[in-house]
């Protein structure tokens, strides 16, 4: 910390992004006080596939994203699934999307998502580097691309040349290898790619858990509550107000998720963000005892072992009735694990030993999230909408973020910049 910066932050986000922001800079010796609802049941991570660095450089939105939306609409079993009502400004969000899925965008979405993902696990362990209980948390023993059919992996070999031109070591399998190194499949004839370096975290809620812990030991503030509005002065945010109180940091970081759409609109910066609600669900036990994650490209989802048991997660719904979405999801995933591991393995588990989790994901057009400098404010700052690579991306982000608050320099332009929605 310098003579002059900030010495009083407040990060508004209590999710892993906010977690990992406040830690960051409270360990530069900054007072932080954290503001967020106390409930982390409705959380991005808390569906999360926990993988770290395992297709974190491909970015959502392709420029077939106009033909792919009738099966978004129409195929219940869509890994992505759209309803009514939609969220406000879905159409000119699907529109900045059709652009960023251009190849020369994709070529730039890419190159961002490689700097935050690639370097994810070595930026946990340098932020993790005083809680070995929570750096055990992570385990780096790679990752499978699955594939049930060989259509399947053609049809990702494109995104595989991207992969290795960032320096992912990729290692084949054909299905012969796949049956010995996962024989727990009921599927057969299924051939497989090694992310080699990948890891994935065994308890992201445990992870928050001993972040909060130790945030709070080490003399920070937890607010429970939600941010509701500014108070500002020229070009200051002179205080925060939430549910009728006021601070007055000297800094401000927006780290809210989807909610730091409304709050940075609040303070002139209008966001192209969308709600996607991501699902997962847990079974029980040691049934299928995996040694390592994989993600089914073709269907979209990804089995990862964690602590609690099998987690299998990935559907996105956007819109329509949460209720109704977590249920459809529910049963699509169920359907997922019987056919990779067979009818008779998933009816003999009590569906009440069953945990399903779902969050909503702040996804932007490009894939990439905004880690910038207020264009109209001299004291805020944003983190977020990482969609579904939070907790990937939440250390470096918080580095990067960090680095911002120390620079002298006004706003930095880069893949992150808020500037680019303008």
């Amino acid at each position: 910390m310098t003579s002059s910066d900030p010495k009083q932050v407040m990060i508004v986000g209590g999710g892993i992004v906010g977690l990992c922001t406040a830690y960051a800079l409270q360990k530069l010796s900054y007072h932080i006080t954290l503001v967020g609802p106390e409930d982390i049941s409705d959380r991005a991570s808390s569906a999360a596939a926990c993988l770290i660095g395992g297709s974190a450089v491909i970015p959502w939105a392709t420029a077939s994203l106009w033909r792919e939306i009738p099966s978004m609409l129409t195929n219940p079993q869509s890994p992505l699934n759209l309803a009514v009502p939609f969220p406000p400004g879905i159409l000119s969000f699907f529109l900045k999307s059709h652009q960023a899925g251009k190849q020369k965008a994709r070529d730039k979405s890419s190159a961002g998502l490689a700097e935050l993902g690639l370097g994810g696990l070595d930026s946990w362990m340098r932020l993790l580097d005083d809680l070995p209980a929570a750096s055990a948390l992570f385990s780096q023993s790679g990752c499978y691309f699955l594939y049930t059919e060989d259509a399947h992996r053609d049809a990702d070999k494109s995104n595989c040349h991207i992969r290795k031109s960032f320096g992912m070591t990729l290692t084949e399998h054909d299905s012969s290898q796949v049956e010995k190194l996962i024989p727990e499949l009921f599927c057969r004839g299924a051939t497989a790619i090694d992310v080699v370096n990948a890891a994935h975290i065994r308890d992201p809620m445990k992870l928050q858990q001993i972040l909060k812990a130790e945030f709070l030991q080490n003399g920070g503030t937890i607010v429970e509550t939600t941010v509701t509005d500014f108070q500002t002065k020229n070009s200051h945010v002179a205080s925060v107000i939430a549910a009728g109180q006021s601070f007055s940091p000297d800094a401000v970081v927006i780290a809210a998720g989807y909610g730091s759409k409304t709050l940075a609109k609040k303070l002139n910066s209008d966001v192209p963000l969308l709600p996607c609600r991501g699902h997962s669900i847990t079974l029980p036990g040691n049934l299928f005892p995996l040694d390592k994650p994989f993600l089914v490209q073709n269907n979209g989802f990804a089995v990862t072992p964690t602590d609690q048991g099998l987690r299998i997660a990935g559907l996105v719904s956007i819109g329509g009735n949460p209720a109704r979405q977590s249920k459809r999801a529910t049963e699509l995933l169920l359907r997922h694990a019987t056919s990779l591991f067979g009818n008779s393995n998933i009816d003999s588990i009590d569906p009440n030993t069953i945990t399903y989790c779902s969050g909503v994901r702040p996804l932007t057009p490009d894939s990439l999230p905004v880690i910038d400098k207020s264009p109209y404010f001299d004291n805020v700052y944003f983190n977020f909408g990482h969609g579904h690579w939070g907790l990937t991306q939440a250390a470096s982000s918080a580095k990067k973020l960090v680095k911002l608050i120390q620079s002298s320099t006004m706003k930095q332009e880069n893949n992150f910049s808020i500037s680019r929605f303008y």
